[in-house]
């Protein structure tokens, strides 16, 4: 056992080793691990991983922990054993649910507002749509998939030349665009937009990623 698994159960390594580890371990973290011994033990590779959190005794918060265990002969008894290997994910899993509640708001705020958001991977081509920009292109999240392309296409041909312009030169330089313009959706209703955003970089000055908010123009001075 490392140090550190020794403390997260509120005692050192040279006092848990050869102590019965069940005997040392909270409850709910003992049940937790007899559970996984016994999925490894009935599993047909040998090997088990997933991701479970404890309590800390150190520290009184909750700590998760990638673990990955393995049942293998030990080369110096001959007999099988259990080979447990933990890693500390809470800061992933945290920055996991911090981005989680972020979209959460996003989709909120979209669901208020009627404003909806959307997304571009310069590297991969992968266009995100939020349900709002479906909603305004008259197509179904379940069984359409967007692309730059296709979204270009429902720009009216009118405006079209001006929107591509505008997305060529952040895709290619950075900055920000603005536009409010005309598509036509799947149903033939023809909407004015208003969408603007700004594309992101990384230290190289490459573009990763263009970002933009897209909402219904009803009413125009």
């Amino acid at each position: 056992m490392s140090e550190k698994s020794a403390r997260v159960l509120g005692t050192a390594r040279h006092h848990a080793e050869l102590e019965n580890f069940f005997k040392i371990a909270p409850l709910g973290t003992a049940d937790a691990i007899k559970e996984s011994d016994a999925q490894l033990m009935e599993s047909q590779t040998g090997k088990l991983r997933h991701v479970m959190s404890v309590v800390s005794k150190e520290t009184n918060e909750a700590i998760w922990m990638n673990s990955e265990t393995f049942f293998s002969s030990d080369p110096a008894l001959g007999d099988p054993s259990i080979y447990p290997i933990g890693t500390d994910v809470t800061e992933v899993i945290k920055a996991k649910e911090k981005a989680e509640e972020a979209l959460g708001q996003l989709v909120l705020l979209q669901d208020l507002a009627k404003v909806g958001f959307w997304s571009l991977n310069p590297r991969t081509k992968n266009v995100f749509w939020s349900e709002e920009v479906y909603r305004l292109h008259g197509k179904d999240p379940e069984t359409y998939v967007p692309t730059l392309d296709g979204g270009l296409e429902f720009i009216h041909p009118e405006d079209r030349a001006d929107v591509t312009e505008q997305l060529n030169r952040v895709l290619q330089k950075g900055g920000d665009f603005h536009f409010v313009k005309r598509i036509t959706a799947d149903d033939g209703v023809i909407r004015t937009v208003e969408s603007f955003g700004l594309g992101q970089a990384d230290q190289t000055g490459r573009i990763t990623k263009v970002i933009g908010v897209f909402r219904e123009v009803r009413d125009r001075a």
